[in-house]
């Protein structure tokens, strides 16, 4: 797996809930919520498509054996800040 793809799936499970609980305070239409978050996507891949580059991260390929452990605590640590109210709901 690129290293690129795993770290948005680190970062959409764990500010995902966030960033869309503040979209959705903030603006009223579906529509512009939709593009909202369709850009902040977009620039997040953009920056840090330009970060890989930077400092030549592109080529590192995350392993199986590294990634799903890394997932499954992004996942518990993502359930547990829900829980205790530290993530919006």
């Amino acid at each position: 797996m690129n290293i690129h793809f795993f770290s948005f799936l680190i970062f959409a499970l764990l500010f995902g809930r966030t960033i869309e609980y503040y979209v959705e305070k903030y603006i009223q239409s579906p529509l512009f919520q939709s593009v909202i978050i369709i850009l902040l996507i977009t620039i997040f891949f953009t920056v840090s498509g330009f970060i890989y580059k930077r400092y030549n991260l592109s080529s590192i390929k995350v392993r199986p054996k590294v990634w799903i452990p890394t997932l499954i605590i992004a996942i518990i640590l993502s359930v547990t800040l829900y829980e205790l109210n530290i993530l919006p709901s």
